[in-house]
Parts: structure tokens; sequence; C-alpha cells
């Protein structure tokens, strides 16, 4: 420095490091069967901090902090209400901020999935679920590993889309049901689905066809009633028949003494009684749906 010449003290420049933009991949469980009473879910993704904000329908929820990739929430009744429900990961600044992405979990009426199983009913069920906001739910969600899996004696109705299999599945029984106001298909036999049986079922104004077969090279599908259905018959299905249910608008679904539907079906060992625990045959044969006419 030359003589006479001073200096300032000077000012620094800061870049700071900024925080990541979280970005949510996948939760599990996606979605749960109505009742359930409390979960605990776990969100994959990235950029995840131990002091993110994670928002379930907009409201901060208390969660668990493994790693970047992996946060926990846990979800009681009150939070399991029908619908959907998005969730997204928020960040502190810099930068920062919220996810560019969220996730919306859901309910189904039945789930079987991430497991195998075997030798399993599902019954007597009454399952009716409504669109919430647009979005369409699901009478069940199958996936996993699945054999000797029986649907029997249930009423679906007033819900969106029905039985979803993604699954590999080595035998499947839907029988016996009554299905009635869908959006979508009754069945979506979409994975790697092996001897599916589908007999003895009431369809009722259904905008699909009542069941999808997806890869299915074998199928033994038939002798349903179907009326207002949208696609073609299976052999011997009472196509375009009006089962006369007591009350539709009642939600009545028992049979009237004029049904079509009295002593047309098939007779199946694996369904011995109705809905009602009444025993089949009341006549000389089966009656197709859930309901056995009482004479």
């Amino acid at each position: 420095m030359r003589s006479g010449q001073q200096s300032s003290i000077g000012v620094t420049f800061t870049v700071p490091a900024v925080n990541p933009v979280p970005s949510e991949i996948s939760i599990s469980p996606s979605s749960v069967a109505a009742g359930t009473d409390s979960i605990d879910a776990w969100i994959s993704g990235t950029g995840f901090m131990t002091n993110s904000i994670v928002n379930y329908d907009g409201v901060a929820m208390p969660f668990t902090f493994v790693d970047s990739t992996l946060l926990g929430i846990t979800l009681s009744t009150h939070d399991l209400t029908m619908g959907i429900h998005p969730i997204q990961v928020v960040n502190p600044v810099p930068r920062g901020g919220p996810s560019r992405n969220s996730l919306t979990p859901h309910i189904d009426g039945v789930q079987m999935s991430w497991g195998s199983s075997s030798g399993t009913i599902i019954e007597k069920n009454d399952i009716s679920i409504p669109k919430w906001s647009g979005y369409c739910e699901q009478t069940g969600m199958f996936n996993g590993t699945i054999t000797n899996l029986i649907i029997r004696n249930n009423l679906v109705h007033d819900t969106c889309r029905g039985f979803n299999f993604v699954a590999t599945v080595n035998g499947i029984s839907i029988v016996n049901n009554t299905f009635v106001n869908m959006d979508e298909y009754s069945a979506e036999l979409d994975g790697d689905v092996q001897n599916p049986v589908v007999h003895n079922n009431i369809y009722y104004n259904i905008t699909h066809p009542y069941v999808r077969l997806g890869a299915v090279t074998t199928p033994d599908v038939g002798n349903n009633l179907a009326y207002q259905v949208q696609g073609s018959s299976f052999p011997g299905d009472l196509w375009g028949v009006d089962p006369r249910f007591m009350s539709l608008s009642g939600k009545d679904f028992h049979l009237q003494s004029t049904s079509p539907a009295i002593d047309a079906g098939m007779s199946i060992s694996e369904v011995p009684n109705d809905y009602e625990g009444n025993t089949r045959p009341k006549g000389p044969r089966y009656d197709i749906g859930a309901f056995e006419f009482q004479k």
C-alpha cells in the first residue's frame, strides 16, 4: 500500500445453503378400508428435512423423520373420513417451499394388499361409496399374491368402481353378488389372474361391461343377469332382463315373486346360503343375486 492510502473495513457477501424442494413419490398404504381405526402411513420421496412440515388436508401433522427419503405420519379415525385427502410436504426457506406434487390417499370398501393370502372369503357386505369431489372410489383393491378367493353374497351399489385386481391370483370366484348403479366395471381382472369364475351375479345399471378380463385367457364367466349394462353377454346370461327388485329407490334388492332371477342360477357349492343366511336353494335351482327368494 502506498504511503497515505487507506482501505475500508470491508463487508461480507454471504451465499447461504438453500433447502431442497421436497417431492413426494408414494405413500404406503395408499388407501384404507372404510371404518379403519388408525394407521401409520409412510411417505417416500426426496428432499425431506427434520424441520419439514407435513400437511394433511392443509393442516400440519406431527411426523416421524426417518431420513431425507422417508417420513411417517399417524392417521386417526377422525382423519380417515371418506374421500380424498391431499398430503403435501413443505420445507422452510431459504428456497425450500411446498412440494411440486401432493399425494391423495383414498378409501376402498375392501382391501387385500402387500402380501399373500389363501382361502379368503369376502361375504355379506353392503358397500356403497359415492363419488367424493369427483374422485372415483372403488369397492375393493387387491394386490400381492392371492389363491382361492371367494367373493359371495355382497351388495355393491351406488359406487364408482368395483373390485380391482392388480394381483397375482390363482383361483377366484365372484358369485351370487348384486351390483347396482356403478360408473365403471364391477370387476377389473387386470393382474396375473388365473381361473376366474364369475357366475350368478345381478348387474343393474353398469355404465361399462360388467367385467374387464385384462389378460385372462380362460375365463369361466356367464349365467349372470345384466340389465342396463354396457358391453355384450357371456354364455348363459340373462341379458337386458329387469331383475325386479322389491324397491330400487329404497335400496331393497330382494327379489319380487315375479323376478326372472328366481331359479335361474347355477348350483354352486361354495355358496350354501344367501346374504341373510337363508339356505340355498329354496326352489329347484339357485336364484341369481345376493338374495334367495323366500317362497
